[in-house]
């Protein structure tokens, strides 16, 4: 029997292609959002401050003073009986006969 022989030699291995790594992927992820919440928020504030709101308007003062100028021309509108004078010019318009 004779020696066995060696293996056959192997061609030299090529180093396996390093794997890109993206590094940091979570801190611009984390970013992108902070900026997509932000510049709307950010863009919503400035408006804000250059249109101040309207001062508060007191309803309850603005509808008495419409019923002090408006009280007159419910006079004007109404004969004796308190009814309203318009229903007679009504029904001569549609007073078909």
């Amino acid at each position: 029997m004779s020696e066995p022989s060696p293996p056959p030699a192997l061609a030299p291995q090529q180093a396996a292609a390093p794997v890109a790594r993206v590094r940091g992927t979570r801190k611009y992820a984390i970013l992108l959002i902070v900026l997509l919440a932000g510049c709307p928020a950010g863009n919503h504030l400035y408006a804000r401050s250059q249109n101040p709101l309207p001062p508060t308007v007191d309803e309850l003062k603005a509808h008495r003073e419409s019923e002090k100028r408006t009280a007159g021309a419910h006079e004007l509108a109404t004969d004796g009986d308190n009814d309203h004078k318009i229903d007679e010019t009504l029904a001569r318009l549609f007073d078909r006969n």
